[in-house]
């Protein structure tokens, strides 16, 4: 006969075989457990480096901690740029000055010569001519940033300068982070080139990872794009340059003949207005009375045929 012991050491024993095999199929089930991930882990595993595929499923399954979260790598890339020393800083500088000189073409001239002297080029350029015969323009020129001193204190010379200002953007936050997104997708889409290279039969599986891809290369292209545009501006300094030709002082006495000039101008360009304008009304009088005069006649005609009738 089996003792009140015995049965309560037997129960004990049964319940832990039951809790440990239990314990052993969640265990399977979690190690087993892969699915093709979405836009989001996609990034997150591979940024780890943590992506494996499993042969026997065909699909992926991850095996590596969570990746960390936005804010923490703003807070990183802020910290690096915060540490970097100031002559290895991205600094984007800009200046503008105004200038007025005696002549505006041999100014452009020069300015164009001083822009080969100093390698650089000249990105726009607009001239404008007022009534009065007296040039204006803008010139903006690239050059480069160890030059951008010494290339405005040229053209302080050319002519008496109006205002100069300069300012510098500092794009080093914004160039760290940009670096981090784009070594970050392309770690991305080397996985992904490594995952389709994976034979599987699962075409669910291909066609995910393939939209996945597609997604990430685009991205890599933006990325791209934006680092080209901060490495040219940064690389190369901008000066913009407005230029007015100086004007004559004038003396009373030119001052009364160029308003009767202009007073002259102003009166033969408003009589050919006037009479072209009375020319026009005239013309089309003529052709209302024309059309006028046939409609007359249609309607006589039609008159007189119904009276026969």
């Amino acid at each position: 006969m089996i003792s009140k012991r015995e049965k309560l050491f037997g129960a004990i024993g049964a319940a832990a075989a039951i809790l440990l095999f239990t314990v052993i199929m969640l265990a399977k089930n979690y190690q087993g457990c892969g699915i093709i991930k979405s836009k989001s882990a996609y990034e997150n595993e591979s940024l780890n480096a943590g992506a494996s595929f499993d042969r026997a499923s065909g699909r992926m399954r991850s095996s590596a901690p969570p990746a960390p979260s936005a804010r923490a790598a703003a807070e990183a890339s802020t910290d690096n740029a915060e540490n970097i020393a100031a002559d290895e800083r991205k600094l984007i500088k800009t200046g503008n000055i105004s200038l007025e000189v005696k002549d505006y073409d041999s100014s452009a001239k020069a300015i164009a010569s001083m822009v080969s002297e100093f390698e650089g080029f000249i990105l726009r350029s607009s001239k404008y001519v007022s009534d009065d015969n007296y040039a204006s323009g803008d010139i903006s020129v690239k050059v480069k940033p160890a030059h951008f001193d010494s290339f405005a204190a040229r053209l302080d010379s050319l002519g008496r300068v109006k205002s100069k200002n300069s300012y510098i953007n500092d794009v080093t936050e914004q160039y760290i982070d940009l670096e981090s997104r784009l070594n970050s997708s392309l770690r991305v889409e080397k996985r992904l080139k490594e995952i389709l290279s994976i034979k599987t039969k699962n075409v669910k599986d291909i066609l995910e990872v393939e939209k996945e891809l597609a997604r990430v290369g685009e991205k890599i292209e933006q990325l791209k794009g934006r680092k080209k545009y901060l490495d040219n501006q940064i690389g190369l300094a901008t000066i913009n340059i407005h230029i007015d030709e100086e004007r004559d002082i004038v003396t009373g006495s030119y001052k009364f003949l160029e308003r009767i000039r202009y007073a002259f101008r102003g009166g033969v360009n408003a009589f050919i207005s006037i009479t072209s304008g009375i020319i026009t009304v005239i013309g089309a009088l003529i052709a209302l009375s024309i059309y006028g005069l046939l409609f007359a006649l249609i309607l006589a005609g039609i008159k007189k045929f119904r009276k026969k009738q």
